[in-house]
């Protein structure tokens, strides 16, 4: 009985113990989640490897290098919508010069040499980003479906959000209000 006795209180005590390791690495992992600065600079990095700096200041953000408004679509390579929306962009960025377009590949793991064919078979005339999407993604608040562009205007402000296929027509009116404002 003597030893019964200091026994459980032992196991009582490595109990508790075991209970605050827990609760302690929960609240690291918690402070570890919460700690994510999306302000933070990054880059994304397109096919032809260059590079686009990019900083999140609130609800605007600099595009390190460009003065000129950006359109940014969020695709993947496998989704019909997203390659009828291709079609599309490829008309705007030839006829909108002064308009920075970006194709950026949100959750498709493909290699930079299936990429750089894809972009050959579709003839594409913007850039791809192959790398940094996701948190740019994240940083916008993120994207849940696909296709999906954002339109910044030159200063970097969120100007509009297109989620689906989008007629040529109406990106044409967006850009020509925006451009002639």
């Amino acid at each position: 009985m003597k030893f019964i006795i200091p026994i459980i209180f032992l196991l009582f005590l490595t109990g508790c113990n075991e209970d605050k390791k827990i609760e302690k690495k929960q609240e690291i992992d918690e402070e570890a989640t919460l700690s994510v600065n999306y302000d933070a600079p990054f880059s994304i990095e397109f096919s032809d490897d260059s590079k686009l700096f990019i900083k999140r200041d609130g609800e605007k953000f600099e595009f390190k290098g460009l003065n000129e408004p950006v359109l940014f679509f969020f695709f993947t390579t496998w989704c019909p919508p997203c390659n009828a929306q291709i079609d599309i962009l490829k008309s705007i960025a030839s006829k909108y010069k002064n308009l920075k377009v970006y194709g950026i590949l949100v959750d498709d793991k493909i290699s930079i040499d299936d990429l750089n064919e894809f972009i050959k078979e579709n003839k594409i005339n913007f850039k791809i980003a192959n790398s940094g999407g996701d948190f740019f993604a994240k940083s916008l608040g993120g994207i849940a479906n696909i296709p999906y562009m954002i339109l910044f205007n030159k200063n970097g402000v969120i100007l509009e959000k297109y989620l689906g296929v989008i007629p040529s027509e109406m990106l044409e009116n967006d850009l020509e209000r925006m451009l002639n404002v």
